[in-house]
């Protein structure tokens, strides 16, 4: 535990505050970064995070004003701070707390009023969701205006956030607050004296003064530290390269912290607020997985593609961990169910892949194919849909190819354009038809075609 990392001319640098500080640093270049490879203004994402964690540290402390049950003590800070009961010893009331001993009730009370008492955040003091609480609504703000893609920039919140967390739990260690239930286990930690622990079991009754160390506690600080890590980890190299549709990644994040969160919450022993037997992060925990869940029911249903299984480019679609027997059958379902969504968008076109007339791709199919491109830069949001049921026209197997091989070759070079100048039109829901046309392309037995299916999965293989 060091509340102070260090001093520079007698202005002391708390530790919290600098972990916090270096999350934020971590957390934002991993967000500029990520602006950057997807064809975004990096500056958008910086000026963000800043206006961000301001937003956060103002949620954060008014959260921990009125759910962490302290509420009426800075309200009788302001009114009348004889009602307000520091249970602190003796000898240090005067000195360090500047309050007056209440010999009766044994406990230190404040001499002067403080009105703004609720607001000095640097005397300790955030919660987390109240943080988060905050800044989404100040994201939500900032991109709506800057125009740029909520749920792209959300799923980037996705890693960044848990990043940016795990940083500020090892400040919560450093200061020594956010601690655990008394334990036995090699894992236990006993804080030194007059730490948030020791004085948390004097006012207990568990130690008779707070001038010795504290039990051995569970390090719950750094059990969310490792789980904030796992979870970016997870969401940044898992999640995000196997997206079915935007905000994939944050509804992730949030369902995999609540539940994390919900269970460290019964290791946990700092004074917290609380209804129905839960804390108040475990209700806030509850409606953060029914947000995510929610989140998943919606946007998956809004724009994600035929059920189709993800494969790598340039291999069998079918191939995807299923025992051999089962291959044929299932990529003919598979292959079925694309080809009956395909056919029934707006254009008449016969059944894909079957016996009947070849359609005759055409131009105007070109014209269509760029100007959704160009409405999804525009608004990707909007425009993701309209560039996925253009895609998906395009759903065919290697005989409509063969057929019109002219034009599926110039359809390729603009998809390879479109994939090489926008990386992020490959989440919108197009990169399963994409992979099926790389394979068909080497399907087709033409050299020519064969060889600008290999040059489209190396833009596939690109973005990842």
């Amino acid at each position: 535990m060091r509340p102070e990392l260090f001093r520079i001319a007698d202005v002391a640098f708390p530790a919290y505050f600098l972990l916090l500080l270096s999350g934020f640093i971590f957390a934002t270049a991993a967000g500029a970064i990520w602006a950057r490879r997807i064809g975004k203004d990096p500056d958008v994402i910086v000026d963000l995070g800043l206006a961000c964690l301001l937003m956060g540290v103002v949620g954060g402390r008014l959260m921990h004003v009125f759910a962490d049950g302290y509420f009426m003590d800075y309200v009788h800070l302001c009114t009348d701070p004889s009602r307000v009961d520091w249970k602190v010893e003796q000898a240090l009331c005067v000195p360090r707390y500047k309050g007056v001993w209440d010999a009766a009730k044994g406990v230190c009370h404040p001499v002067q009023t403080d009105c703004f008492a609720w607001a000095k955040f640097w005397a300790g003091g955030l919660t987390y969701y109240g943080g988060l609480i905050g800044a989404s609504a100040m994201a939500f703000y900032l991109l709506k205006k800057d125009r740029f893609p909520f749920w792209k920039a959300a799923d980037m919140a996705g890693f960044a956030v848990p990043i940016g967390l795990g940083f500020g739990r090892m400040g919560c260690l450093l200061a020594g607050c956010c601690f655990g239930l008394d334990t036995e286990s090699g894992f236990g930690m006993s804080f030194p004296p007059h730490s948030p622990a020791s004085e948390a079991e004097f006012k207990l009754n568990q130690l008779t003064t707070v001038n010795v160390w504290s039990h051995k506690v569970h390090p719950t600080q750094i059990y969310e530290s490792a789980m904030c890590f796992a979870i970016a980890a997870a969401c940044l190299f898992w999640v995000h390269g196997r997206k079915r549709y935007d905000g994939q990644v944050f509804a992730s994040f949030l369902g995999l912290y609540a539940v994390g969160r919900f269970a460290l919450e019964y290791l946990r022993a700092d004074d917290r607020g609380g209804l129905l037997g839960l804390s108040t992060s475990q209700l806030i925990g509850v409606g953060l997985l029914g947000a995510a869940i929610a989140i998943h029911v919606r946007r998956s249903g809004a724009v994600a593609p035929a059920a189709v299984a993800p494969v790598s480019p340039g291999k069998d679609p079918s191939d995807a961990g299923l025992a051999k027997p089962a291959l044929a059958k299932k990529k003919k379902k598979k292959r079925a169910e694309a080809t009956a969504e395909a056919s029934s968008g707006p254009r008449s076109n016969p059944p894909i892949g079957g016996e009947g007339p070849v359609h005759r791709f055409d131009d105007a199919d070109l014209e269509d194919l760029e100007a959704a491109f160009s409405a999804y830069r525009e608004d990707e949001e909007a425009g993701a849909a309209r560039y996925v049921e253009i895609v998906r026209r395009h759903y065919v197997v290697d005989r409509e190819i063969r057929a019109q091989a002219e034009y599926f070759g110039r359809y390729t070079d603009a998809i390879v354009a479109h994939v090489e100048a926008c990386p992020a039109v490959t989440g919108t829901g197009a990169m399963t038809y994409l992979r099926y046309l790389v394979q068909d392309l080497q399907d087709t037995g033409d050299e020519a075609l064969a060889a600008r299916g290999k040059k489209l999965a190396a833009a596939l293989a690109a973005t990842k």
